[in-house]
């Protein structure tokens, strides 16, 4: 007995002949080529929505903080004592009218 540790070497497989493969074996190789490229295309089509949607948001979400910071500006022209028509807003009687 040996001793050479962990690494030991396993000896070589014998090589097996070479068989030409099965009608039957290479059809389903190539049905199974096949649902692969059907699910490759699907899931490119998925990350393309995914990619949309994720732009649409980043806009969306680009638009809600512009509308944020100028919401909160306003709000701090009215605490230092603007009045509704120096902001561009409409007066508070027609914000009290409109209820």
């Amino acid at each position: 007995m040996s001793d050479k540790g962990p690494y030991e070497c396993q000896p070589p497989l014998p090589n097996k002949e070479k068989t030409k493969p099965e009608e039957g074996e290479l059809q389903k190789l190539a049905s199974r080529v096949s649902q692969l490229e059907g699910l490759t295309e699907s899931l490119a089509i998925v990350v393309q929505s995914l990619n949309e949607y994720r732009q649409i948001n980043d806009t969306n979400v680009n638009e809600l903080r512009t509308k944020l910071k100028e919401t909160i500006v306003s709000v701090e022209r009215l605490a230092k004592g603007h009045s509704f028509g120096n902001l561009g807003l409409p007066s508070l009687e027609a914000w009290n009218n409109q209820e």
